[in-house]
């Protein structure tokens, strides 16, 4: 199998950890899901698509857009609809609708104080990034399934579409939201997966983000899920996950 999964490897400056690999680094690349069009997602997707002859990219429509607009090739990219199935980098992928976590006003004020308004301003490029439809994916390969979720708002009707098949890896993202802990408690309790992998909990790009903490996550689990690890990924870092034992190395 192989497959990016919203490919951010360029980093911000003073980005922690900091950036250890480059677009250009990932020619052998294969296919891309993308799991919403934020700069911390999707920003890297062109240049990586053109060192990466193989590399064709998954994703909602407005994001394709967006890419293409980035001169990504219009033959490169695939447009889903939730609830399209297809295969990508040797695996069966279903594309699965999830809103995007809703920005809390306590997690807004502290970004405001700790960013400033003049510093804030220099984001502004960003905004040409938008969500556009955040979809969330299912992957099945070799008897087991990943589900990766990109951001962690989903309705409950969204939920119960995902949490319909048994899973044995979930890949939950840990910001976006003061009490992010029990937001992503709240999904991983209803899938009910075999083993979490938590993701995007990194301060990737200051100062407008910040690190957060997975303890409290982890005790959340411990207490809800008991016999389920909570297995964590930092950047630079590799895991073998193996799924029969259901436990993994990092190094």
């Amino acid at each position: 199998m192989n497959l990016l999964i919203d490919p951010y490897v360029s980093r911000w400056i003073g980005a922690r950890p900091p950036a250890f690999l480059k677009p250009e680094d990932l020619a052998d690349a294969g296919d891309i899901l993308v799991g919403h069009g934020h700069f911390d997602h999707a920003i890297d997707i062109p240049a990586i698509v053109q060192v990466a002859p193989k590399a064709r990219v998954f994703c909602a429509p407005r994001v394709a857009r967006v890419l293409a607009a980035r001169r990504v090739p219009a033959e490169r990219i695939h447009t889903l609809s939730p609830g399209q199935v297809f295969e990508a980098g040797g695996a069966r992928v279903t594309a699965l609708a999830t809103r995007h976590i809703r920005y809390d006003l306590p997690l807004v004020l502290a970004t405001l104080r700790r960013t400033g308004m003049r510093r804030l301003l220099g984001f502004w490029p960003l905004v040409g990034w938008p969500a556009g439809g955040p979809l969330s994916y299912l992957i099945e390969a070799e008897g087991h399934t990943v589900l990766h979720i990109s951001t962690c708002g989903p309705t409950a009707a969204e939920l119960e579409s995902l949490a319909a098949r048994a899973v044995d890896l979930l890949l939950i993202p840990l910001q976006g939201h003061t009490h992010i802990d029990r937001l992503a408690a709240h999904v991983a309790v209803r899938i009910r997966p075999r083993s979490i992998l938590v993701h995007h909990q990194d301060d990737f790009a200051p100062p407008i983000s910040q690190r957060v903490d997975v303890a409290p996550f982890r005790r959340r689990m411990q207490s809800m899920l008991p016999n389920v690890p909570v297995l964590e990924i930092d950047v630079g870092e590799t895991i073998h996950w193996n799924p029969v034992l259901n436990s993994e190395e990092a190094t």
